[in-house]
């Protein structure tokens, strides 16, 4: 019989899931910018119809993201997110390099290549937190993911409002990046790690 179950980190395994779960924390804080803040630096650096040129900022970084879970559907979630990681990096550097740089071209090439390492680190990210619970409490487990997805595309995004606010644009994108990068590199690493 189905029920609701609370979200809940599978029996002994809370060390694990905290490391595997900067899958996460990297990619949401990723996808919570670029939907709040990343059409306003892409303004900043393309003229034009403000609309086009944030829809198309949107549309690059989860257009590339969606494309390759497709087409990369079959790897194994570590593979995905090893992958994923330098990627994601490589990309978070490109689109911090851009707005310190005024290049819509290098924002435009860094957030496609960050969008390739996006859809990588969820799709691996959340393959291998479910992974950690067993089939009976999978439910309570997936509950906690998207606590933890939505608090990490949600809390940084309005830090990085109130940066963009205090030290500017540039700097909250550089600071992003940077953290982001950060939470990356851990993800990566935690593929090591042994469930």
């Amino acid at each position: 019989m189905l029920r609701p179950q609370r979200p809940t980190v599978p029996a002994g395994k809370a060390g694990t899931f905290a490391l595997m779960a900067t899958t996460l924390l990297a990619s949401w804080i990723v996808g919570g910018m670029f939907m709040s803040l990343g059409p306003s630096v892409a303004k900043g650096l393309v003229s034009g119809n403000p609309y086009l040129v944030g829809g198309l900022t949107v549309a690059v970084l989860a257009g590339f993201g969606g494309l390759t879970q497709l087409a990369l559907s079959g790897w194994t979630a570590r593979r995905a997110v090893r992958i994923g990681a330098p990627l994601m990096i490589v990309g978070l550097t490109g689109v911090a390099v851009s707005t310190l740089g005024h290049s819509a071209a290098a924002f435009f090439i860094g957030s496609a290549v960050l969008g390739i390492g996006w859809g990588l680190m969820f799709m691996g990210g959340f393959r291998m937190l479910t992974g950690l619970a067993s089939p009976e409490h999978r439910a309570g487990t997936s509950s906690l993911i998207y606590v933890v997805a939505y608090l990490s595309a949600g809390v940084p995004s309005v830090a990085l409002g109130f940066l963009s606010t205090t030290f500017g644009l540039t700097a909250a994108t550089v600071a992003f990046a940077a953290t982001a990068a950060c939470f990356a590199t851990i993800a990566g690493l935690s593929t090591l790690v042994r469930r």
